[in-house]
């Protein structure tokens, strides 16, 4: 095998090595955030398909945030020292 095959191979594994730990960070993605909130209250989410800003109902400091699921959609709304209101919208 050439020289150069072998040094492709290497770069290409480390390469799928050092991304892999960005893919194991879907919690820490703004959809992952809000769906490990809404479980820890409760809530069912069984696959998150999405998570996006509710611009009309978020204020300075409080977030809005329209949560897709699988089985539902959540309208979350992060509130500072208290749990997050969460209101099923489908």
């Amino acid at each position: 095998m050439p020289i150069y095959a072998v040094t492709g191979l290497g770069l290409a594994l480390c390469a799928f090595g050092l991304a892999m730990p960005a893919l194991a960070q879907g919690a820490d993605t703004p959809p992952g955030i809000v769906a490990d909130q809404i479980r820890s209250q409760g809530f069912t989410c069984d696959t998150v398909e999405g998570a996006s800003r509710d611009g009309a109902d978020t204020t300075p400091g409080e977030q809005a945030w329209i949560l897709t699921c699988s089985n539902a959609i959540y309208r979350v709304k992060f509130v500072p020292d208290q749990a997050a209101h969460v209101e099923q919208i489908d």
